[in-house]
């Protein structure tokens, strides 16, 4: 509590009014006589004896001592006296200001501490607060790219779409090519089959021919072999009928060569 300077205000009866006026008037006497060096004021038409002065002068200055250490001891007493019964009222009131000063800064204190309390509250959610601004700003710039994936991946998307409705099509015109092809197939499987059949038939003509061929060839083979045989008994006979042989055997050698051909073409 910082200290203030008090005005004190005296309250006093007459009586005492009038005792201090008293000491405070001898007092300004005796300084002025303290300024002259002990000399009273005196009228310059008065004629007084250097002797008789002297004497004066210093039974004065002896009384204005004694008064003096009077004046000062029953100034100090009587002051000593008023002060404390004009001081007490004024001490209590102090005391109670004192007092209530006192609740005041206390309360205060506690108002204080309070404060300090909300502000360490406050600077814990000032930092918790600076936490969740970096969070969010973290947050924020993963939403922003998280965004920028999702706009690549919609565009790629698109594309993709695009694509697909493109492939549809080509694929709805592959299965057009593919039923087109697929009724052309059957349609040259059933040719082919027709084919196949009939070369079947031909081909069992042809073996029944060949066959046929074969028992002719058999039976020129055994005719050449008797006639081999019999060769010298027959003479010029021979001879012309070995001509004869030759050609059918030549007609025989080359429908066979055809005959074989055939074949293979049907294998």
């Amino acid at each position: 509590m910082s200290t203030d300077q008090l005005i004190v205000k005296l309250r006093y009866t007459k009586s005492q009014r009038e005792m201090i006026e008293k000491i405070v008037n001898m007092e300004s006497v005796v300084a002025r006589e303290d300024v002259t060096e002990g000399q009273p004021i005196r009228d310059n038409k008065q004629d007084i004896a250097p002797s008789k002065l002297s004497l004066v002068k210093e039974k004065l200055l002896r009384i204005h001592r004694y008064l003096r250490r009077v004046n000062d001891d029953e100034k100090n007493t009587e002051c000593l006296r008023i002060i404390p019964r004009v001081l007490q009222p004024e001490n209590e009131k102090l005391e109670a200001a004192n007092n209530e000063l006192i609740r005041d800064v206390d309360k205060n204190e506690a108002e204080i501490s309070e404060l300090r309390e909300e502000v360490g509250r406050i600077r814990d959610n000032e930092s918790k607060l600076e936490e969740i601004t970096n969070s969010l700003e973290t947050s924020r710039n993963s939403t922003d790219k998280a965004l920028n994936v999702l706009t690549s991946l919609k565009k790629k998307d698109n594309t993709y779409r695009e694509r697909v409705l493109a492939l549809k099509k080509d694929l709805k015109a592959c299965k057009t090519e593919r039923d087109e092809a697929l009724a052309n197939l059957d349609r040259q499987t059933e040719s082919f089959e027709n084919e196949h059949n009939t070369l079947i038939e031909e081909n069992a003509k042809l073996k029944g021919t060949l066959t046929s061929f074969k028992r002719k060839l058999d039976d020129v083979m055994e005719d050449v072999e008797d006639a081999t045989a019999n060769k010298k008994s027959y003479g010029l006979g021979f001879i012309c009928f070995g001509k004869v042989l030759s050609r059918r055997v030549l007609m025989l050698l080359a429908l066979t060569v055809i005959l074989v051909k055939g074949l293979a073409t049907l294998v």
